[in-house]
């Protein structure tokens, strides 16, 4: 009985070792409990805000290195996260972009008016004598001044301390007249009026952005010829020599370069190389007084334009002979007549009116001559004036017109017919005169 129960013990032992091995064998490794380790606690780390982006393993973009530490998240790459091949550079302001300068292109034509009531002072103070005072046009370009005024005015290249330099000058204009000029060199050009000194103006000239980029290919060369229009030669007085030149369609050619020569008897009575002749204006040129030999006039173009820009033709020679005349001597009773000449003064302060009602305007007012004979008006003046055939009432008659012409200048005249023919002033119209030819 005892041997039963001891046998029973053991089979029952067995039976239990054998249930906790299957027990173990069937557990998940997570359901078995470790024994819990329990840490002191641990400060926490301070970063800084400093950032220098990192990347995290998590996908994540971390500020810094410190960052992405503390978050115990492993390091992935630099910079930050979902950029390709990640480069760090450092941090530079966007560089501003200049939009490139717009390309206007400059006016090849303009209107500058003469205002009215330019020719009283005044304007000058506002620069509102010319309008606009200062303009910018391309080469090649067009100003027309238009005069708007009730007075005659000039547009005249220059300064009223210089005077004019040659380049252009309208002559005196009247109201409602205009003038243009074709503005073919660059540069800067004042101007101003000679009537009334006050009145000043500016134009630059220069080439427009389109030319200076696609610059038009140059004009063949034209041919010009040249003409020489003498006055009467005169034994014993200088010669005036009047100089033209156009092409071979009898057109004016202007800006033309050329030497001028003039030589009696193996002398030279006249040397002016490096002249110029500008639009609007023919060249004269006096010789010095004259013999009674044969002189010879020479004149030899050296181009057209101005400084660098001279272009064909040149060495183009013009040769012209003549030979001098005897003064004319009527011979009456033995009695020797030459040509005659009566001088007429311009006098001090004409310009102001007052002097129409003495008729001392001019001096003397009336005056007669023969036919044949000269006279000659002397601008006794500080202001510029006239000596215009007519009367300000009917206008100009055509018969003789001094132009503008300055103080201490003269203008003479042949009256080759007889008649009584009244003139005056166009700038100052109560200036008048009065000459009968027999």
């Amino acid at each position: 009985m005892d041997e039963m129960n001891f046998s029973y013990g053991i089979i029952i032992a067995v039976g239990v070792l054998v249930a906790i091995s299957l027990g173990f064998i069937a557990a998940d490794p997570s359901d078995i409990i470790e024994p819990r380790t329990i840490l002191a606690k641990e400060k926490p780390t301070m970063c800084t805000m400093e950032y220098d982006p990192v990347c995290g393993i998590d996908g994540k973009t971390y500020g810094n290195m410190c960052t992405l530490e503390t978050s115990n998240v492993k390091f992935a790459h630099e910079g930050e996260c979902g950029v390709i091949d990640p480069i760090v550079k450092p941090r530079v302001q966007p560089e501003e972009i200049l939009e490139p300068e717009s390309m206007t292109s400059l006016p090849i034509s303009l209107t500058i008016s003469v205002p009215e009531g330019s020719g009283v002072p005044g304007c000058e103070t506002n620069n509102k004598c010319y309008l606009p005072y200062e303009v910018s046009i391309a080469v090649g370009g067009i100003v027309t001044w238009s005069n708007d005024d009730s007075a005659a005015h000039t547009v005249t290249s220059g300064s009223p301390a210089d005077g004019h330099d040659g380049i252009f000058d309208s002559s005196l204009f009247m109201a409602g007249a205009t003038y243009d000029f074709t503005f073919e060199d660059a540069g800067t050009y004042d101007y101003f009026c000679m009537v009334h000194p006050w009145m000043v103006g500016i134009i630059h000239v220069e080439e427009s952005k389109e030319m200076m980029s696609e610059p038009e290919p140059m004009p063949e060369p034209i041919t010009v010829n040249s003409h020489i229009l003498p006055k009467t030669a005169l034994v014993g007085d200088p010669l005036i020599i009047e100089v033209e030149f156009r092409d071979d369609d009898n057109q004016i050619v202007d800006h033309v370069n050329y030497d001028i020569f003039a030589t009696q008897e193996g002398e030279l009575v006249l040397s002016e190389p490096n002249s110029h002749r500008h639009p609007g204006m023919h060249p004269i040129h006096e010789t010095s007084i004259l013999g009674e030999s044969e002189i010879e006039i020479k004149v030899i173009i050296q181009g057209l334009g101005h400084g660098e820009d001279i272009t064909e033709p040149k060495g183009i020679e013009t040769i012209m002979s003549l030979t001098p005349e005897m003064p004319m001597i009527e011979t009456e009773s033995e009695t020797v007549t030459m040509p005659m000449s009566l001088i007429i003064s311009v006098p001090e302060g004409s310009g102001v009116p007052g002097c129409e009602e003495t008729n001392e305007c001019y001096l003397p007012y009336e005056v007669n001559i023969t036919v044949g004979e000269t006279i000659t008006w002397s601008n006794d003046d500080s202001a510029a004036h006239t000596v215009t055939s007519g009367n300000a009432n009917a206008g100009p008659t055509g018969v003789f017109d001094s132009g503008l012409f300055m103080a201490g200048s003269t203008y003479d005249f042949t009256f080759e017919d007889a008649g009584t023919y009244d003139y005056f002033c166009m700038v100052h119209p109560w200036m008048t005169g009065l000459i009968h030819v027999n």
